[in-house]
């Protein structure tokens, strides 16, 4: 995943997860709003009803007499104290100083108003507020309503009929609350009751209370906004006073809410922040968790794209990197009119050397010393990049002419005319520059690159330590390159390789053991190509692989003609080594054919060694896994180590010939070394062989130290595939006549 990607996912995501928010915010406060004006007309019903009632069993109606008459005189008797409950003030006042109810009317069954008590009083609702907190209540009488009305009204509000069936005698319906007031229309006033003035804002007509006494419903609703006559909210709620299934009257009580509204509000507000705060956890914690995984999941993408295009040695550019780079930017400068660039390829002198015999750890350290001296001479826009082992390239953009890439590769040169300190060490490495300018060396992006190979080549063949640009005289070599490159292709295509073998004889008796399998490519003219020139190309040229395969088909289908007991060895090189289809194509061969895995052995050099990690391990063990023998050849040669042999359990080592023939000019020196390998590979319980083998006195020396086996031109050069089957022939035809082993022990050295 890119930045760009990840900042549109994690745009998307902040968008969303503020949605979700805003919206889970706009419903808690819808629910909080809906559940507080829900509580908001329990209570004032609530209230309102239970002093409705209160005031209705203070009302002694006697059923006999006609509604209006019964209702009046009841209310006279209040009036008049007959009830014997105190004066009527003295009442109202108790009902008052609750401070929820601010205003109470009796109204006949018609509509007329009989009694209206109260107005809107703030101060007294304050105090009756302070009063409240304090513990005071009103009478007993109303203390002991209060103290049911909760339950009891409750049950009113959730089914009127049966609260009005139940408490007063008669059913009755309860619509939905609505301002259903009709147009103010003043009260008639009875003669002879002590009605006070009563405050128009509160009055209501007689039509609307006849409704609800002819319909018998209780009736409540809410209203906001604060004037000079009422509270900021309050409440109505009539009740209607019926006997039987006689309606005498109507009781109307309006209720202050503004206390209740402020206590709601700061409960529901302090729960509206709880319940927000669960719900931001409940989206923040997955989220967070969320955006984690995909912090984690882009830093992996990453990490795994710096792998994939960078050394982690020194963290430089690899080398896919350094031509995908590379190429891109040479098709910029052809179609934007670029100026030139330059690509110089840098080999550090005689690493492997250092390597082996310093270690790993101490050449790792010094390849990463290495590109931090290269990073220093790099201008602006260079890139500088680790192609492999001791190889480095740094591609130098905006390019003047020739002589300003030689400038930049002399400068290279120079700037490791210093020593490296490593672990208490001081190194001296020099470096090997070859370098090409575009549009001067090369029209052709492939073409640049290899020139600036053959250029590095030349320097090394010069001696090391230096520079050189491609030039003419490199022409030569180029086109012989071309020419090797291109017989490849038709011998692969053709299937114009041959295969030699060389025997190998065992030392005790030199009966041959086995045979190695030698790949051979002729010219037009019949000519053999050396394996010194063409296997090179084709390892450059990637076409290693191909070749390589066709080696072990070709090879292990001829060994099936040989004798159980003769084996059969194959060269890998490094570069094949690391083909990832080579176990496959072992297994395809020995299942194929279905020859013994025993009888072939794989031959690596030590140089691959030097690149030994966990995936050569690997391949290595997948090898072993299928009965075939792993050999080590070259041992002894500058890149070798004994930590080679300790990586890796080895079936088989193969003296390197440079010992072998060296023994004309040091015999005591070269039969001593010898003679160190022997013993060490029967500590380890490894099988030695000798290679380059060509006098007697090289036979003897070898058979007296005990090497286990032996090869060389001594005994035969590589022959043909049908010159093998004639020679094991003979082999055996004159096995029978030979009386004892051949051996020329007198020429060994004391």
């Amino acid at each position: 995943m890119d930045t760009h990607s990840f900042k549109d996912i994690d745009r998307r995501s902040l968008v969303m997860a503020g949605s979700i928010l805003v919206f889970v915010l706009f419903t808690i406060v819808w629910s909080l709003n809906t559940a507080m004006h829900y509580m908001l007309r329990q209570d004032a019903f609530s209230s309102g009803m239970e002093w409705a009632r209160f005031i209705e069993q203070r009302l002694e109606i006697n059923p006999q007499q006609e509604q209006s008459k019964a209702i009046e005189q009841a209310v006279q008797n209040l009036l008049t104290n007959k009830t014997g409950l105190g004066a009527r003030d003295d009442m109202f006042e108790d009902i008052f100083d609750l401070g929820k109810i601010y205003h109470v009317d009796i109204f006949d069954h018609a509509g007329n108003r009989l009694i209206q008590y109260g107005a809107y009083d703030p101060e007294r609702r304050r105090r009756a507020a302070h009063h409240h907190m304090s513990g005071h209540e009103i009478s007993h009488a109303g203390a002991a309503q209060t103290g049911h009305a909760g339950a009891h009204n409750h049950a009113a509000v959730v089914d009127h009929s049966a609260h009005m069936a139940e408490g007063s005698g008669h059913a009755g319906h309860a619509p939905a609350a609505h301002d259903d007031r009709l147009a103010h229309d003043p009260t008639e006033e009875k003669a002879g009751f002590n009605v006070p003035p009563h405050d128009a804002g509160v009055d209501v007509s007689s039509s609307f209370i006849a409704r609800i006494a002819e319909n018998r419903y209780h009736r409540i609703a809410l209203f906001d906004g604060e004037t000079e006559n009422h509270p900021i909210l309050r409440a109505e709620v009539f009740h209607p006073i019926a006997i039987g299934a006689q309606t005498y009257g109507v009781i109307r009580v309006l209720v202050d809410l503004t206390d209740r509204k402020a206590h709601y509000q700061n409960v529901l507000g302090l729960g509206s922040i709880v319940v927000l705060l669960i719900a931001w956890l409940a989206i923040a914690v997955p989220y967070l968790i969320w955006r984690k995984g995909l912090l984690e999941k882009k830093r992996a993408d990453e990490k795994a794209h710096f792998l994939a295009s960078h050394d982690c040695l020194t963290g430089l550019a690899n080398r896919r990197q350094f031509y995908e780079t590379a190429k891109a930017y040479w098709t910029r400068k052809g179609n934007q009119g670029h100026s030139a660039c330059a690509i110089h390829y840098i080999d550090v002198d005689h690493f492997k050397e250092t390597n082996d015999t310093l270690g790993h750890d101490v050449g790792d350290l010094l390849l990463s010393a290495v590109a931090n001296r290269l990073s220093t001479v790099c201008g602006e826009g260079d890139l500088l990049a680790r192609l492999g082992g001791d190889e480095f390239a740094i591609l130098q953009r905006n390019v003047a002419d020739e002589n300003d890439a030689r400038m930049r590769a002399e400068e290279i040169v120079a700037v490791f005319r210093a020593p490296f300190f490593v672990k208490n060490l001081q190194l001296v490495s020099t470096v090997s520059v070859g370098f090409a300018v575009s549009g001067i060396h090369s029209d052709c992006f492939d073409d640049m690159t290899k020139h600036a190979d053959i250029a590095l080549y030349s320097v090394k063949r010069a001696g090391r330590n230096g520079c050189a640009g491609f030039s003419a005289g490199m022409s030569d070599e180029l086109a012989e390159r071309s020419h090797i490159e291109r017989l490849l292709h038709d011998a692969i295509s053709g299937d114009g390789f041959e295969l030699n073998f060389q025997p190998q004889h065992r030392a005790t008796d030199l009966a041959i053991s086995g045979f190695e399998a030698l790949l051979r490519l002729r010219d037009e003219n019949g000519d053999l190509v050396s394996p010194d020139k063409f296997i090179p190309v084709a390892e450059q040229s990637n076409l290693i692989h191909q070749i390589g395969e066709w080696v072990v088909q070709h090879s292990i289908h001829a060994a099936m003609q040989w004798p159980e007991h003769v084996r059969l060895a194959i060269n890998v090189s490094t570069k094949e080594f690391n083909n990832p289809n080579l176990v496959d194509t072992l297994k395809d061969a020995l299942d194929h054919t279905g020859i013994d895995p025993a009888r072939i052995e794989i031959e690596i050099t030590e140089s691959l060694m030097l690149e030994f990690n966990e995936q050569n391990l690997q391949t290595l063990d997948a090898i072993r896994a299928l009965g075939i023998a792993i050999v080590m050849d070259d041992f002894g040669t500058g890149y070798s180590s004994l930590s080679s042999l300790w990586n890796f359990q080895f079936d088989k080592v193969k003296i390197d010939r440079s010992f072998v023939q060296g023994y004309s000019k040091q015999e005591q020196r070269v039969a001593d070394v010898i003679r160190t390998i022997r013993s060490l590979g029967n500590a380890m319980n490894i099988s030695v062989t000798a290679e380059g083998v060509e006098t007697e006195e090289q036979l003897a020396m070898l058979q007296q130290i005990g090497v286990d086996e032996l090869q060389g031109f001594y005994f035969a050069k590589p022959m043909s595939e049908a010159d093998v089957l004639v020679a094991l022939s003979d082999r055996a035809s004159s096995t029978a006549h030979k009386a004892e082993p051949r051996t020329i022990a007198d020429a060994v050295p004391a």
